[in-house]
């Protein structure tokens, strides 16, 4: 997938969070945090990466990313697509 192919967001921002949006805001709660730090125990990830692994895992989500690395990782327990 290019990054082309990705919808874009509208041009008025306050409008991006509308309920029609498909945005998802997820709570950083007790398990994710754990299930964050776990990932990144067990595939290697750092910082803000394992979080955004464990949402993908939590919701089902494939995982879309620049990040060489987390891809290689990531791949392991989500569905990840390159974007190029």
């Amino acid at each position: 997938m290019k990054l082309d192919d990705l919808p874009q967001a509208p041009a008025r921002p306050h409008n991006f969070f509308a309920l029609d949006s498909g945005v998802r805001f997820v709570e950083m709660d007790a398990q994710l945090i754990q299930d964050s730090a776990r990932l990144a125990a067990q595939l290697g990830l750092r910082g803000a990466d394992s979080t955004y692994v464990a949402v993908a895992v939590r919701l089902k989500l494939s995982l879309f990313t620049l990040d060489i690395d987390q891809r290689q990782c990531a791949k392991r327990v989500v569905s990840v697509v390159e974007i190029q």
